[in-house]
C-alpha cells in the first residue's frame, strides 16, 4: 500500500483503463483504407515492383498540370506501406517519359533522339551520352566514361575540375552542361 491508500496494482489497473478509453484500442480501431488502385501511377509501380523494380515507371512531365497530378498520385501512393519502402530505399526509379518513348519502350533513359549541336546529325543520346547529376566531375572520372560514352550531359549541380575539363578536351569527349 502506498500512502494514498491505493496498492501498486490498483493504480496500475486504473492508467491501463485510463489509456484504454482514451486510445481506440487495435481491435476497434478500423483498418486503413487500401489506396485506391485506379490511380495509374500506382498500376505502374505495382508493376515494376513485380519485376523487382528493373524497369523505372515512366513520368509524363509536359507541363506543370501532369507534374502536379504525379505529386498527387505520389502522395497517395506513399499511404501504401510497400510502395513507400521502395520508393523511400530508392529501389523504385522514376524517369521522365516524352513523345519519343511514350509507346512503352523500357529505353534507359527519358530522352529522346536528338540532333548533336556540334556535327548536326542525328545522334542517339542514350546510347552515346553519360550523365552526372550531382557531385564533381574529376579527371578519373572523365576516363571512366569515355570509355563508354562521346558526350557527358553534366547538371547544374556538379562541380568540373579544370583537369577533367583538359582530359575531356584531349579525348575529345563533349561536355554539356544543363
Amino acid at each position: 500500500m502506498s500512502e494514498s491508500g491505493f496498492s501498486r496494482e490498483e493504480i496500475r489497473l486504473a492508467v491501463r483503463e485510463a489509456l484504454l478509453q482514451a486510445l481506440p484500442s487495435a481491435d476497434k480501431k478500423s483498418k486503413p483504407e487500401p489506396v485506391a488502385l485506379n490511380c495509374q501511377l500506382m498500376k505502374q509501380i505495382l508493376e515494376s515492383a513485380k519485376g523487382n523494380c528493373k524497369a523505372p515507371v515512366a513520368v509524363d512531365l509536359s507541363n506543370e498540370r501532369k507534374l502536379n497530378e504525379f505529386a498527387i498520385d505520389l502522395a497517395k501512393c506513399m499511404q501504401d506501406q510497400n510502395v513507400a519502402g521502395l520508393i523511400r530505399s530508392g529501389r523504385m526509379k522514376f524517369r521522365s517519359s516524352d513523345a519519343g518513348h511514350r509507346n512503352g519502350s523500357d529505353a534507359p533513359s527519358g530522352r529522346s533522339n536528338r540532333k548533336s549541336e556540334s556535327n548536326g546529325k542525328q545522334k542517339n543520346e542514350t546510347d552515346s551520352t553519360g550523365r552526372i547529376e550531382t557531385g564533381v566531375l574529376t579527371e578519373s572520372k572523365v576516363l571512366a566514361l569515355a570509355k563508354n560514352h562521346s558526350c557527358i550531359e553534366v547538371s547544374r549541380n556538379v562541380i568540373l575540375t579544370p583537369l577533367a575539363r583538359d582530359r575531356a578536351r584531349r579525348l575529345k569527349l563533349e561536355i554539356v552542361r544543363q
